[in-house]
């Protein structure tokens, strides 16, 4: 008696999460770049090596969850963003230098909005709005982890949709510091804005946190913006919680002089349309399927 050999599955092709396919296309296109330029060997081999782990992560996460469970899959991001944010520094100015980007980002804010606006922010600034606008650019990092980890740690399935439009978001922001590398009007200032004790705190971290070529477009705008509108579709109650100390995030990149004025809307704008691009799109390809 002959039994029937049930046929294997076949294996079906998916198309990679958002934040897979937007932050690892970044990674890719820049390597490609260094390549081009003949840029340092450890610069390459640093954006090869977290594009290695993300695809490694990818793949693992759907063909072998036991060693990359979807919550480790999904916090690997955070970590190779900041990596990524940190070889910048040395893999931007390698595609396309720096000199010349502060020069046109002030030429741009000039020609949007006259000569007088660095007069017009310093008769504004004094040490108690600034020690505030320090305090609000300083939350920018609490928020942005705080937003990620605790998506991954306790709804996977919804901080898939968040990381889609946030790595969306880093991917585009970070190719804007490639092609037009500078770091913020701050750069040209004779000495750090009057605080008590955040300001001055920031004054001396910033030279280390910063990349130097991190100006256009703002991603602490960008950033903030579009977790704030996610959360008004998918957590109102942080929503209302953050939607005071966003705002402030918002002024206190100009404020403090880190950014220039374009560069914050810019952030806005980018923000506000991959937000509505994916809002447009979530009953669409871009679906959170549960794993099998």
């Amino acid at each position: 008696m002959t039994h029937a050999v049930p046929l294997a599955r076949p294996t079906v092709w998916r198309l990679p999460a958002l934040h897979q396919a937007a932050f690892g296309g970044f990674l890719a296109l820049t390597l490609a770049r260094l390549l081009l330029t003949a840029a340092d060997v450890w610069v390459m081999t640093g954006i090869g090596a977290i594009l290695g782990a993300l695809l490694w992560a990818g793949w693992a996460e759907r063909h072998r969850p036991d060693l990359c469970p979807e919550r480790a899959a999904l916090l690997i991001y955070p970590v190779a963003m900041v990596l990524t944010f940190g070889l910048l520094r040395w893999a931007a100015p390698a595609i396309a230098p720096a000199a010349g980007g502060a020069a046109i980002l002030a030429a741009w804010d000039a020609r949007l909005f006259g000569d007088g606006l660095a007069a017009a922010l310093d008769r504004w600034t004094s040490p108690p709005l600034t020690e505030a606008m320090a305090g609000f650019y300083i939350f920018f990092q609490i928020y942005i982890f705080w937003a990620q980890i605790e998506a991954a740690l306790t709804d996977p399935a919804r901080a898939r949709r968040l990381f889609g439009g946030l790595y969306c978001v880093y991917a585009i922001g970070f190719l804007g510091y490639t092609l037009l590398p500078a770091p913020g009007p701050y750069a040209a200032l004779p000495e750090a804005l009057d605080g008590y004790v955040l300001m001055p705190l920031l004054a001396a971290l910033y030279p280390l946190a910063s990349n130097h070529v991190d100006a256009f477009p703002s991603l602490h705008v960008g950033v903030s913006v579009y977790i704030l509108l996610f959360d008004l579709r998918y957590d109102r109650r942080r929503f209302w919680y953050t939607v005071l100390p966003v705002c402030g995030i918002c002024l206190s990149t100009v404020y403090l002089r880190y950014h220039y004025v374009i560069d914050a809307i810019s952030g806005a704008l980018l923000a506000i349309v991959t937000r509505l691009w994916l809002a447009a799109r979530e009953r669409g390809w871009y679906r959170v399927e549960p794993h099998r």
